[in-house]
């Protein structure tokens, strides 16, 4: 599978050509590549397509193999790159332009990558204000996470986190 221009492909027969880079769309692309099959993906958007929005993916390629790979390191620090709120708060006016927020069975499926340190400081923590950072923290806390980076004041944002290796 390779990634080429507009102009390079319109003359080539491709085995396969599938329409949409998210996550249905490079799962195809992924086992048509592992066929051997000359693959294109048109996507007329970004890369991922839904996937940067999408509450949960199922049947991920690779999970298992990630999964075991992960668990070998001491520390498995993920970033967490979403507010976790139950879809209940406001979007905050002063966002970089994508709003992320998650349902909380997010951090479950994380949790099974084996990841055992977090960092939750990052452009996207505050996309649902005030209510979707505290909402964030009370689920962490709640799944006993070992998380910094942001808390309710200074002094909880910048206190280190302590994850068993």
């Amino acid at each position: 599978m390779r990634k080429e221009s507009e102009d390079t492909h319109m003359d080539h027969i491709y085995d396969v050509i599938i329409l949409g880079a998210g996550p249905a769309g490079l799962s195809a692309g992924l086992y048509a590549g592992r066929s051997r099959l000359d693959t294109l993906i048109i996507e007329k958007g970004q890369d991922g397509g839904q996937i940067a929005i999408t509450d949960e993916i199922e049947n991920y390629p690779g999970q298992m193999q990630i999964q075991e790979y992960l668990k070998t390191g001491d520390f498995r620090i993920v970033n967490l790159e979403t507010t976790i709120t139950d879809k209940n708060c406001y979007p905050s006016t002063f966002s970089g332009g994508t709003w992320l927020t998650a349902e909380a069975p997010v951090l479950d499926d994380l949790l099974d990558f084996g990841f055992n340190l977090w960092g939750i400081a990052n452009n996207h923590m505050l996309d649902y204000s005030y209510p979707g950072l505290f909402q964030t923290l009370s689920a962490l806390r709640q799944r006993g996470i070992a998380f910094t980076g942001a808390g309710e004041s200074l002094e909880k944002a910048s206190k280190a986190a302590i994850a068993e290796s």
